[in-house]
Order: C-alpha cells, then structure tokens, then sequence
C-alpha cells in the first residue's frame, strides 16, 4: 500500500517517471469473507525500506529505492512519510494517510494522488488502487511474507488503458 506510495509519487512526474504500485486483486462478492491473514498497519509502523526496478515504455528500467517511517495516530489511521529516490533523480517526498474502515477494507490519502486511495486486503495480499494527480491509474499489490519481515511489492501505472511503468521490489522491515 505504501510501496505504491513510491510509485505514485513517480507517477506525479507525469509520463516521465512512474510510482510503485501493483496489479489490484479482483474484490470479492460482497457475500464473501475477506481472509485476512497479516496486519499491514503493524508491517508499517516503524521504519520499511523498500528496493525495486523501475521499468517505464520507451525507456530504460531504473533503481528505486524509499524509506518509510509509519506511526498510527489515536483513531488507528496510519501516517506514512516516504522518501523515494528513483535513479539519479532528486528524492520525492510523500505523504500517505491509511484508515481500515471495515475488516481488509482501506482507504485514505497519499500527496500524489488526485482522490481516495482504496485498499483490499485478502490473505497476505493488499490490493491498492487510486489516480494520480497527472491522471494515472496506478495498481498496487503488495504480498505479505509469512514471517511478517517482508514483502513482494509489485505496481502497475497506466493511462488511457496502455500500461506506461510498472514496478517490481521488495520492502523490508527494520
């Protein structure tokens, strides 16, 4: 969820850059129950560290990497400050805001975003979803190792239905 936060953030570069996210996991049928398998709030409280490539359409891939330091405030909502480096650019800052409002239901708020920021969690799997300011849709699926130290981190932007980046890393707690 919040490696998406990356991504995005190189999303709000426009065509130029693209921020991490991952492919969105189809929701289930408002029957079924949602499995929720690890805590995502706990995997980003504290300091994650994430590393990944970066591949946009006509272009070369890239070295990501960011460093989030989350907190959860009162009402449970967790707080992420995210600086992201993508190759030799200047670090982006990012702001995210994350609120479970129903069991593996999310939603909030990142800098980069353009709405609501919505999440699904089911198993070890956050599905995240939201635009960009510069009009992209970015998919984000961040997948829970079962040691709950690590996660596979994988994101697609796109823009009138044309995939232009897509990320692939790790994040790791420390």
């Amino acid at each position: 969820m919040i490696r998406l936060m990356a991504l995005s953030a190189l999303a709000a570069g426009a065509m130029s850059v693209a921020a991490p996210a991952m492919v969105a996991a189809a929701a289930p049928a408002a029957s079924a129950t949602v499995r929720q398998d690890v805590d995502p709030v706990t995997f980003f409280t504290g300091t994650t560290v994430g590393d990944g490539q970066l591949k946009k359409m006509l272009s070369g891939a890239q070295e990501t990497h960011d460093v989030s330091r989350g907190h959860v405030e009162q009402d449970g909502t967790l707080v992420l400050d995210q600086t992201v480096r993508i190759g030799n650019d200047k670090p982006l800052a990012r702001h995210w805001r994350l609120h479970e409002d129903a069991p593996g239901q999310f939603s909030g708020t990142i800098s980069d975003a353009a709405g609501k920021v919505e999440g699904q969690l089911e198993g070890r799997v956050l599905s995240i979803a939201y635009r960009t300011k510069g009009k992209m849709d970015v998919r984000q699926q961040i997948t829970f190792a079962p040691d709950g130290q690590s996660a596979r981190n994988e994101m697609k932007i796109r823009r009138f239905g044309m995939t232009l980046a897509t990320l692939e890393g790790t994040i790791t707690r420390r």
